[in-house]
């Protein structure tokens, strides 16, 4: 597979490599409150989609994942489950992921997963990744599909922004 030309959001590569790597397609998979997400790690992301409104940013349908569905992903691909994870559609379709996590070294273990599967599937498939955006909360991150986004909300959800690139 060749590098995708023209103008593509990064999200739209993060999508397709975490297609290709697990062999199915949950992206975006939000459901409704059900299920069995930590309700604390709930309240945090409710305060995080607080902050973006209150700021002025746009963060519409905003929904917990499916967590049964997104569990057994993150198992197959060896990532630490989140203890919650939702999202919301920001500003020109942008998906804005946010996940909690126990403490901030299940939170870092995540991103380090995260990102070398990312990058050995994107190499496996000769694609140029760039890696993704986050934002960095300690025990909580904002993953946007864009790096502007995420050097935008930062300051405003309290955190620092990030890249996890391929080394």
């Amino acid at each position: 597979m060749r590098a995708p030309t023209g103008p593509v959001k990064r999200g739209a590569i993060v999508a397709l490599l975490a297609i290709v790597a697990s062999g199915s397609s949950i992206a975006s998979t939000a459901t409704t409150r059900s299920g069995t997400w930590d309700a604390a790690a709930l309240k945090i992301v409710d305060q995080l989609v607080k902050k973006l409104h209150a700021a002025g940013k746009t963060c519409s349908d905003y929904a917990p994942w499916d967590r049964a569905l997104l569990t057994a992903d993150l198992v197959r691909k060896h990532l630490p489950i989140p203890r919650a994870v939702a999202s919301c559609t920001g500003n020109a379709s942008e998906d804005l992921t946010f996940e909690v996590f126990a403490d901030q070294a299940e939170a870092a273990r995540f991103v380090a997963a995260k990102s070398k599967l990312l990058c050995e599937v994107s190499a496996r498939s000769k694609l140029d990744y760039p890696g993704f955006p986050y934002v960095d909360g300690g025990t909580w991150l904002l993953e946007p599909d864009e790096q502007g986004t995420a050097d935008a909300l930062a300051p405003i959800l309290g955190g620092t922004s990030k890249r996890a690139a391929c080394h």
